[in-house]
């Protein structure tokens, strides 16, 4: 039952949103470094070598996933990138579109600025505020023809129309802290699995493979995919791509999502103006 409770809370562990705006525009200041800099493993602290990793990866895909979360948290801050969603709502698989991002951690805050695609909303600016009570989150949202900015609740029915998931789920941390719960939450199911598929490169970025399969009915009861693919890029161990499907055969899209260019930020002192 506690099972149960956890995943209907999770439901999917994507956390990236609808582009939501603002009066201001979001920018990162500090040290940056691109995904694929030749300065970037430099930057990096000591960590697996590649050999291990992938046999990590291999052999426990769900203690590789918290190495991959716990490597996040001890050394990025934020990151800017561009993501390209194609989501399924209300029933219906809507159209692609892409969104300029800028995220930071702390204090959790996230700009979308529309770039192509059908406009929903042009620009969102959440600045996530410590102890707020998600019934009172809110985000300053621009929507087309619209000359005033709106403060709209990310949990309302507005935002629910834009996007599968709120605000406060995005995030690299937020996407692998969730697949940590699920895989936790699931893992004497039936028909249950976690299993590495092997390497495969994503945008020109060498990724490690995983898929999760989960009982279709199970699934469809807490709002979980019932398969779930995910590319974690093997330098920097974040997901650059997922996808997600409501039937165990990948013929069902609920969401994809791939993020391009990130730029992170290895400064704590990332601002987002």
């Amino acid at each position: 039952m506690m099972a149960r409770r956890v995943l209907i809370l999770l439901g999917t562990f994507i956390p990236v949103v609808a582009a939501l705006g603002c009066r201001s525009v979001g920018r990162i200041t500090g040290e940056t470094v691109p995904i694929d800099a030749p300065g970037s493993k430099e930057a990096s602290a000591p960590r697996l070598s590649h050999v291990d990793r992938a046999a990590l990866a291999r052999t426990d895909p769900k203690t590789f996933l918290r190495l991959c979360r716990n490597d996040y948290i001890g050394r990025v801050h934020g990151y800017r990138c561009r993501l390209v969603r194609q989501e399924r709502l209300s029933g219906e698989l809507r159209p692609e579109q892409e969104f300029d991002v800028v995220f930071r951690e702390s204090p959790h805050s996230v700009e979308l600025r529309w770039v192509r695609g059908p406009l929903s909303t042009r620009h969102v600016v959440y600045v996530e505020k410590a102890g707020t009570h998600d019934a009172k989150k809110k985000a300053r949202v621009e929507l087309p023809g619209v000359p005033l900015h709106l403060h709209l609740d990310i949990h309302g029915s507005v935002m629910k129309g834009h996007a599968r998931r709120p605000l406060d789920q995005f995030g690299f941390r937020r996407i692998l802290e969730a697949i940590e719960a699920v895989c936790e939450a699931c893992r004497n199911w039936p028909g249950y699995h976690l299993a590495f598929l092997g390497e495969e490169t994503v945008s020109h970025r060498p990724c490690y493979r995983f898929e999760r399969r989960l009982p279709v009915n199970q699934a469809g009861s807490s709002d979980l995919a019932a398969l779930l693919r995910l590319w974690i890029d093997q330098e920097w161990l974040v997901p650059i791509r997922i996808e997600e499907f409501a039937d165990s055969d990948g013929e069902i899209l609920l969401g994809r999502y791939e993020f391009l260019e990130v730029v992170f930020e290895m400064n704590p002192t990332t601002v987002l103006e």
